[in-house]
């Protein structure tokens, strides 16, 4: 049996494992909707199983009543029913093996559904503390888990008790002392799997455990390989993954073992049971008290009542790894939303860009405040930048207005509308968010413009692009609009991917843009055109920037310097270097270093030369 086991799902370092009633219980609930299919497959293992029963009762029936007796007629004939309840056999389990595909597939597409539904929806305090590639282990490994090891598993056990109860009354009508020495090997192979099933459960959450870390090592190397090679970081990269292989690997061994250790003691039971079976069988009709049919159709009944005790127990081992990937299944369904609408949340209408900031608390972590005390009121059409040492607040602060996280205490409010009592896609709708890191999907330059407006036409976005100017530098790409950005736009350069997340943001056209640290990563040529865009762009617009590089926020209406989560001084740059307060501090520091790197920069270039 192949192990496909999976990473733990943990909170906090604390591993959380729900019982097994409780997680049986969510599985065939999610089963209720194919309840045909359901019905379809038990009606097909009751038919598999009745005729497995029979072809025994046939066989030892054709020995004692015909070949012995030599009636050829008698014996044709119940070679043609025989031959009738095989076929019967057969066209039962292709219906059954149908039917259980179908029923696991489509479970998994509901499961990945789902799961992807509940991610996509899930706030981003969500996201803090999880991995990447723990979340993909869940959505593709575990549900593929779920249906080799439980839907697969659990049909297959009706079967096996519907063959077992049946094989059972056939061997007591055939013979009950016979059938007594066979049922005492029962105590033993269900003692053996209980002792084993704590083991195999044990091990299996080991093994899940760490090829999720395998997962996530493949995933963080991949999508990091340019800072890996920038850094000569290969070797250590390679070694790091090496690591949690061989973690991976011992587990795996360690599941084996045990594996190892107990089908061969099970079959060695059953064997027992068989040769006894045989042995009291041999010596019963050798003294003539046990026809040679009746005990050569026991013996086939013996082994038909071993098999499904086989997989009874095998189904302990199956079900471990089952209960392992659907913990981790729930714990991501039933995990809560942080951020939701309220039960009567309405529609935000279109706005005009009022914002205010009612005295807002926000923690990150419970006790440990990020902004505190928040008052401010942004007016329509007013650009504002938001200023501060790193970690003053400056992003925390927007994530709140575009509702990416609800506030601690206090509250947001656009023309007067709470956004906490507002749908969230109506209140997104109205806000074009350009974030720090610009991420591109794979596909092409016009399909990454248009995801700011979906319905957009090839002619608006051209437009949008030539008034921000950058239509000449996306004809000049290969395919032009329609040249292939790459996995997370690694064809193009930085500054490219963020004029693409521009022209994306402008294209929706809000009334609320934001634009976190947005053009900090771009060439002077290239901060030209932006902001010269931007100015034409912007009009009649609430603006919102933040930025490290403080000469940017020197044309704009207003600027906000927040400090250890409190806004530390407000006012255009003209008063607040009057001030000399701390923006005054932060300008000049940073025009200074600036022109520190600038003067040492040429002092190398003449020192060379």
């Amino acid at each position: 049996m192949g192990f496909h086991m999976h990473g733990m799902w943990s909170f906090g370092g604390e591993k959380v494992e729900t019982p097994t009633t409780i997680l049986l219980r969510k599985l065939f609930r999610y089963m209720m909707p194919y309840k045909l299919a359901v019905f379809t497959i038990v009606t097909c293992v009751a038919l598999v199983s009745l005729t497995n029963m029979i072809s025994p009762y046939l066989l030892g029936l054709a020995i004692d009543n015909y070949i012995l007796v030599g009636d050829l007629s008698g014996l044709l004939n119940i070679s043609l029913l025989y031959l009738l309840v095989m076929f019967m056999n057969w066209i039962a389990t292709v219906i059954q093996g149908y039917a259980v595909e179908w029923t696991g597939q489509r479970l998994i597409y509901d499961f990945r559904n789902k799961l992807m539904e509940k991610l996509m929806f899930q706030s981003y305090k969500y996201y803090d503390d999880k991995r990447t590639g723990e979340l993909i282990s869940i959505v593709i490994n575990d549900t593929s888990t779920l249906r080799e090891s439980f839907i697969s598993g659990i049909f297959n056990i009706i079967g096996d008790i519907f063959s077992m109860v049946g094989v059972i009354i056939a061997m007591f009508l055939l013979n009950v002392p016979l059938t007594l020495i066979t049922l005492l090997t029962l105590p033993v192979m269900f003692l053996l799997a209980y002792v084993f099933s704590r083991k195999f459960r044990k091990a299996y959450r080991r093994t899940r455990e760490k090829i999720a870390e395998v997962t996530t090592r493949v995933q963080e190397s991949v999508s990091g390989i340019r800072v890996i090679q920038a850094f000569g970081r290969e070797e250590d990269s390679q070694a790091r993954f090496q690591m949690s292989a061989h973690e991976q690997f011992e587990a795996q061994v360690q599941a084996g073992k045990l594996m190892a250790i107990f089908w061969p003691v099970i079959n060695f039971v059953g064997s027992i049971g068989t040769v006894t079976v045989l042995l009291y069988g041999g010596f019963l009709s050798a003294e003539g008290r046990l026809e040679i049919g009746v005990l050569v159709a026991f013996l086939a009944y013996v082994t038909r009542f071993m098999n499904p005790i086989m997989q009874l127990t095998n189904f302990y081992d199956m079900l471990q790894s089952a209960l392992a990937a659907s913990d981790r299944i729930f714990k991501v369904l039933e995990s809560e939303v942080d951020v939701e609408d309220s039960p009567n949340a309405i529609e935000l209408p279109k706005v005009r860009g009022d914002i205010r900031y009612n005295n807002v608390w926000f923690e990150y972590v419970k006790g440990i405040p990020v902004l505190k005390g928040i008052n401010l009121h942004i007016r329509p059409g007013e650009k504002i930048a938001i200023v501060g040492p790193t970690g003053s607040g400056k992003t925390t602060l927007v994530y709140l207005l575009a509702r990416f996280y609800d506030v601690t205490s206090g509250s947001i409010t656009i023309d007067g509308y709470d956004i906490r009592n507002v749908k969230q896609d109506s209140l997104r709708r109205q806000i074009a968010f350009v974030p720090q890191d610009t991420f591109l999907f794979r596909g092409t330059v016009m399909d990454n413009i248009r995801i700011g407006k979906p319905n957009a036409t090839d002619d608006e976005v051209i437009e949008v692009c030539k008034r921000l100017g950058i239509h000449d530098f996306i004809m000049r790409l290969p395919n032009g609009y329609y040249t292939d950005a790459g996995e997370a736009g690694r064809k193009l350069s930085t500054g490219e991917r963020q004029l693409l997340s521009f022209a994306r943001a402008l294209l929706k056209d809000p009334p609320i843009l934001i634009l976190d640290e947005a053009i900090s990563a771009v060439d002077p040529k290239t901060e030209y055109m932006i902001k010269y865009a931007i100015r034409k762009l912007l009009e009649n617009r609430t603006s919102i920037i933040i930025a490290h590089r403080l000469t940017l926020a020197r044309d704009w209406d207003r600027i906000i310097v927040l400090h250890n989560g409190v806004i530390e001084e407000e006012g255009t740059h003209e008063e607040l270097m009057l001030k000399q307060g701390f923006y005054y501090q932060l300008y000049t520091t940073q025009i200074s270093e600036e022109i520190g790197i600038e003067v040492t920069g040429k002092n190398n270039s003449n020192s060379k030369s």
